[in-house]
């Protein structure tokens, strides 16, 4: 994994496909990001994209999701801007998922002037985004071997400004994976890898000028631990547009007793501000609320909040929650009590209501408050 971050960090950085000045491409309001979860993260979700909004980040982190899920975010941007988020995803029998998701993007009016200086009235611009997703799940070797989510995604998009408009269509690609315990040993537990290519697309010809897409390249690696016996990840992630420098994120959760949140980030290439972000969380059986905050120096401050709810009932996965309490029971046989509660949490976080990883996850965190065994 670490081989495979290395290669192709070094890829994407002598790829001609990324040379470009900073502002030389168009629809940039592809590159603000959706979720406030993964923006409290400092924007470092590729590899941890396992919600609706993977259909941003890494059309294959959709095929982590086993039921129905709908995402929305409000983002109070800079100098009167607003970015609205929306995305559906449903799992499929086999392990398909399908998705559909709009970004759209507002600017409150303002002045318009002729090419005299004068005065011509009120101006407004906006744009818009709509994509549909597909994602598969997949192993390669059978129970127990290595699960891969890989997903793409095509989207039309539209710029316009007054009674001027352009637009285009463009394609997302992503690919996700876990489960490599079995082969690299047990510090790969918890551990995703995951690459996505966004924003692929022919240029936009507005008005007499034309500006290519700012495709985007990313890889990132998260892990899942226990701290204080909740859950927490880490995750680094590499990207790279075509129209700007690239870009080091670094983001951390942590789920006090899987109900409250606190995230923290900060990404390298940001002109004004430190480059930090914070969120928090709040989850409440299938509903989930999340804010996030995003610090500019001068230019000022943006607000995201965001609602993602599951519903209906859960559908087959490539590694189902039967096999997953299995894995769990072994590990609290074997003295790792951490490592059984990272399993009983992914069953949680697929089924919510199940009885049996709630039961264990009580049993073992007992274990743990009563003094357990040394070496956890």
């Amino acid at each position: 994994m670490r081989s495979a971050l290395a290669v192709l960090s070094s890829m994407l950085a002598a790829s001609p496909l990324w040379a470009g000045e900073p502002g030389t491409a168009g629809a940039t309001f592809l590159k603000l990001g959706a979720g406030a979860r993964a923006i409290g993260m400092g924007e470092a979700n590729t590899a941890v994209a396992d919600d609706a909004y993977a259909a941003y980040w890494n059309p294959g982190g959709l095929a982590q999701l086993r039921y129905p899920e709908l995402s929305f975010m409000h983002n109070q941007h800079l100098e009167g801007v607003n970015q609205q988020f929306a995305s559906y995803a449903h799992p499929l029998l086999g392990g398909t998922v399908l998705g559909a998701n709009l970004t759209r993007l507002a600017v409150g009016s303002f002045d318009g002037y002729d090419n005299a200086g004068g005065k011509t009235g009120s101006v407004s611009a906006d744009d818009l985004a709509i994509g549909l997703s597909i994602a598969r799940g997949f192993t390669l070797a059978g129970p127990g071997a290595p699960f891969f989510g890989a997903g793409a995604s095509v989207k039309h998009v539209r710029e316009r400004l007054a009674s001027a408009s352009a637009s285009t269509f463009a394609m997302d690609f992503g690919l996700i994976t876990r489960g490599w315990e079995r082969w690299l040993g047990p510090w790969a537990r918890g551990a995703r890898l995951g690459f996505a290519m966004r924003h692929i697309g022919p240029g936009m010809r507005f008005v007499s000028e034309t500006t290519r897409l700012p495709t985007t390249a990313a890889v990132g690696l998260s892990m899942e631990r226990t701290l204080w016996r909740d859950p927490f990840i880490a995750s680094v992630e590499y990207s790279r547009a075509n129209d700007a420098e690239a870009a080091l994120s670094i983001g951390g959760e942590y789920w006090l007793n899987r109900m409250v949140a606190a995230r923290v980030g900060y990404r390298t290439s940001q002109d004004e501000g430190l480059g930090l972000r914070f969120g928090v969380g709040l989850r409440m059986k299938k509903l989930q609320i999340d804010y996030a905050f995003t610090g500019y120096g001068d230019l000022g401050n943006t607000h995201r909040l965001g609602f993602t709810m599951r519903f209906g009932a859960p559908t087959s996965a490539p590694k189902g929650p039967d096999e997953t309490l299995r894995t769990a029971q072994s590990l609290m046989a074997q003295d790792r009590p951490y490592e059984a509660i990272l399993e009983l949490n992914r069953v949680l976080d697929e089924d919510p209501g199940n009885e049996r990883a709630v039961e264990l996850l009580r049993q073992v965190k007992q274990e743990l408050q009563q003094g357990g065994k040394d070496g956890r």
